[in-house]
């Protein structure tokens, strides 16, 4: 049970039409093939933003998990006037049969539509009371922390992003997250990888993440696809342009048009 006030969770509604590039069964495979790589004793801690150090690993695999939702709506995201701190106070706590998710009062409803059709879901998010108090709201995350690893001997982290290499432990111990965690009176009173292996799945992460489903040949088909758009439609308005000229300058104009299709090409 979540171990402070948190909002009865809605029925997920989401539909494909509501939100461009999604679909509730495609992001539960998504889940569940994360939770693949974790063993029983263990859970995967996904900590975004200044808690990690803006940790790429994590960045990615929360971005993997909820479909590039802060690229993909960063229009609304501009509108609220909020900082980004806000948006990236997140933490996922991943087991086998389980996810916890600490969010708070800004991005809540924000998140809520991605996350909230995943199986055992525990949302973890302060009263809106609370959002002022920077000191409530750290101490509550930490709460959040410590049950989210309680009986875990071994902890998953995705640390490094697809172009990084090498591992070593201290790194996660310096994220200020986990450096809370080692405060007495705070935390635990010790360091985290005195008490949690850490083990680090990045390789394995983003070798899933690679992996094609209907979202990710979406999301392919719509980049590349509007530029392309523009170009051909460069090249009809010089055809259409070309059309009301005279011959002489027609063979000019011509050679133009061969040289801007051999740049699209």
């Amino acid at each position: 049970m979540p171990i402070f006030s948190s909002s009865v969770r809605p029925k997920c509604d989401l539909t494909v039409t509501r939100y461009k590039n999604f679909s509730v069964q495609i992001c539960q495979d998504r889940l569940a093939t994360i939770q693949s790589l974790v063993r029983n004793d263990e859970t995967l801690l996904v900590v975004c933003g200044i808690d990690s150090h803006f940790s790429q690993g994590s960045q990615q695999l929360f971005d993997y998990l909820l479909f590039n939702v802060n690229q993909k709506r960063a229009a609304e995201i501009e509108r609220t006037k909020l900082e980004d701190e806000h948006f990236d106070d997140v933490v996922l706590s991943i087991r086998r049969n389980r996810v916890q998710v600490y969010l708070n009062p800004a991005n809540y409803w924000f998140y809520l539509p991605y996350v909230a059709c995943w199986p055992n879901l525990d949302i973890h998010c302060a009263p809106d009371a609370l959002f002022d108090d920077q000191d409530v709201m750290e101490e509550l995350k930490m709460k959040f922390l410590i049950q989210a690893v309680d009986g875990c001997n071994s902890v998953c982290v995705a640390y490094y992003g697809k172009e990084s290499a090498g591992f070593s432990p201290m790194l996660v111990e310096k994220w200020p997250l986990i450096q809370a965690y080692a405060v007495d009176g705070f935390g635990v009173g010790t360091f985290f990888t005195l008490k949690h292996q850490l083990r680090d799945v990045s390789k394995d992460v983003f070798g899933l993440i690679q992996s094609v489903d209907a979202v990710a040949v979406e999301d392919l088909t719509d980049k590349p696809l509007k530029p392309f758009k523009n170009q051909f439609d460069s090249v009809f308005q010089t055809i259409d342009f070309l059309a009301g000229r005279s011959e002489p300058q027609l063979v000019l104009e011509e050679k133009s048009l061969n040289q801007l299709i051999e740049v699209i090409v």
